[in-house]
């Protein structure tokens, strides 16, 4: 077994081997599909906030209206 610039032998690392190859492919999907999912989650997060000011303000000003 040969060994790479960082002291692992060539098959134990991911790029060394098929199914090393494999794993970093299957991780890099991974980390794409969890940053996507982020980014959704973000985008919820910003929408329900918008949303939950709108209608606290809508029921002030009702409860305004409905008092005078």
């Amino acid at each position: 077994m040969t060994e790479n610039n960082d002291g692992y032998p060539r098959v134990l690392d991911r790029r060394g081997c098929l199914y090393g190859q494999g794993v970093e492919r299957r991780i890099d999907e991974l980390e794409g599909m969890m940053k996507r999912m982020e980014d959704k989650l973000d985008k919820l997060i910003w929408v329900l906030t918008a949303a939950t000011i709108g209608l606290a303000t809508s029921t002030i000003l009702l409860a305004l209206n409905l008092l005078m």
